[in-house]
């Protein structure tokens, strides 16, 4: 009977710690501190507009903040390249500063732009949710089927700012790029094969893909970089579909990098922008895009 006694005491004090662990957790959650910018934000947000996009579609409105960078042009009537930068998961929130990650660093630095001006946008996806509607599991994170996914809500009020974008500023529809690292280079490898010929080129750094979709997604320019020691994404994702791309003729460039998962910085040298903004659609621009439903600025 002491025994008996001593297990529900056991048992009682188990579920005791259990509660107020969970109840620290939901305090912490609710009051721990906002983010705050680091210096590279700062350096950027004073260089970069501060906008946001709202987005009305068949699921109600959605509020996209973001980022964007305009160099000065040489010649008024010049038109722009445009770099659309999907951040990874960390960067999701609403303070519009949050996804201004090493790679926007690297392509608003005088260092690349003063080898051909382009400009920049970075959309912000919300918390919660990711820029694809796909349910991962967990690290490690990789391939999966992209056949019957949906086009997320954050995709249409993506290209609907772009869209939003060419409108009001000197772009060039003909240049419009994606790149993204992490999330955002999973939801770079789905906009090429949900809208293939949107984007005259894609700069993936690591994310999961799907090497069955190779002739769609193969349509567009690729250069992908990996980190060979990525835990998150292994580099296998990468290997696939070099490998898939090559089966169906395509030409298609994989740089492996001696790194882990975060790669921004190694991966955007003068050599990887110069070869971005020398591609350009050869078809009608955005002939396939889906009819996005109107958006406007605020």
């Amino acid at each position: 009977m002491k025994l008996l006694s001593g297990h529900f005491a056991v048992l009682a004090a188990l579920v005791g710690l259990t509660l107020v662990l969970g109840l620290m957790l939901a305090v912490y959650r609710w009051y721990r501190p906002a983010p705050v910018p680091n210096e590279r934000q700062l350096a950027l947000m004073d260089l970069m507009q501060a906008e946001a996009f709202i987005y009305r579609g068949d699921r109600g409105k959605l509020t996209l903040p973001y980022r964007l960078f305009m160099p000065e042009r040489a010649d008024a009537d010049q038109k722009l390249p445009l770099i659309l930068v999907l951040h990874a998961s960390t960067g999701r929130g609403s303070n519009n500063f949050s996804q201004l990650s090493p790679a926007v660093e690297q392509l608003t630095s005088a260092k690349l732009q003063s080898l051909s001006a382009a400009a920049v946008i970075v959309p912000q996806c919300p918390k919660g949710v990711e820029w694809t509607d796909v349910k991962s599991s967990g690290a490690p994170y990789g391939n999966y089927t992209m056949a019957g996914t949906s086009v997320s809500e954050r995709f249409k009020a993506v290209l609907a700012l772009i869209d939003d974008i060419i409108a009001n500023y000197p772009i060039d529809p003909r240049r419009i790029y994606i790149t993204g690292s992490s999330m955002g280079a999973s939801a770079t490898w789905q906009f090429l094969y949900h809208f293939p010929h949107v984007f005259a080129a894609a700069i993936p750094m690591n994310g999961r893909t799907d090497p069955s979709q190779a002739e769609i997604i193969g349509q567009t320019p690729l250069w992908m970089f990996h980190g060979i020691r990525d835990k998150v994404a292994p580099i296998e994702n990468s290997r696939a579909m070099q490998a898939a791309l090559k089966v169906r003729g395509i030409a298609a460039r994989l740089t492996e990098l001696d790194a882990g998962h975060g790669i921004e910085y190694e991966s955007f040298t003068p050599e990887t922008y110069l070869w971005l903004l020398q591609q350009e659609l050869t078809t009608a621009p955005r002939s396939e895009r889906e009819n996005i439903a109107s958006g406007k600025k605020i």
